[in-house]
């Protein structure tokens, strides 16, 4: 499967370079605590509890783990790609889980997930931009883009969007996108890309897992 990306402004390809695991293998970059209890409203669960298990893949020593949504707010920030108000799972090397302060921590990639073992510049599968002339391309600026044709629901609509906030990952089967800070709807995120100057780039990636 391919993932669609828009990369919109300067400096988008390294952060899409930390959402990927080439080799399946996470880079590890932001020590995150897993001990952690997040206190919510909800009547149904009370609260969240990290979690965590060891297991073994091909002679190498992982642990699995879950974390509440808070716990990564307060840690990565609100860029982070995990589901707001909720659990999020992720794992690490077992060298890469360490007591450091009293505290059992876990080293993660910069935003907390990875989407794709690769990605490319190169079109792959889906149709690429619309400009304001009608031109079909793969790198336009925000003042040339079409938005509402490029931008189309259950076709064009991109499946990341990376801007210098950093990532939001679209969830098809919601119809919106998220990061640990909240849920967007394709709307707000159309204005959001409006408002940037004319003169920002805006490119497609493609992303495979």
């Amino acid at each position: 499967m391919s993932l669609t990306a828009w990369l919109i402004g300067d400096d988008t390809e390294s952060i899409l370079d930390d959402l990927t695991a080439s080799g399946g293998h996470p880079r590890a970059q932001i020590w995150i605590p897993l001990e952690s209890t997040t206190h919510t409203s909800s009547p149904q669960l009370r609260r969240y509890r990290s979690a965590w298990a060891h297991r073994t893949i091909d002679g190498k020593q992982w642990v699995d783990f879950a974390l509440p949504a808070d716990t990564i707010l307060e840690t990565i920030g609100a860029q982070a790609l995990a589901h707001p108000k909720a659990l999020t799972y992720g794992k690490a090397l077992s060298s890469d889980v360490q007591t450091r302060d009293g505290a059992l921590m876990a080293k993660v990639p910069r935003y907390f997930s990875t989407l794709a073992t690769q990605w490319t510049l190169e079109q792959v599968g889906q149709d690429p931009l619309i400009t304001r002339s009608g031109r079909e391309t793969t790198c336009t600026t925000v003042g040339e883009l079409d938005l509402k044709s490029s931008f189309r629901k259950g076709r064009g609509e991109p499946d990341l969007v990376i801007d210098h906030r950093g990532p939001r990952l679209l969830r098809r089967d919601k119809g919106r996108y998220y990061n640990v800070s909240g849920w967007k709807e394709p709307s707000r995120v159309m204005t959001e890309i409006r408002q940037l100057p004319p003169a920002t780039p805006i490119r497609c990636a493609w992303c495979a897992d």
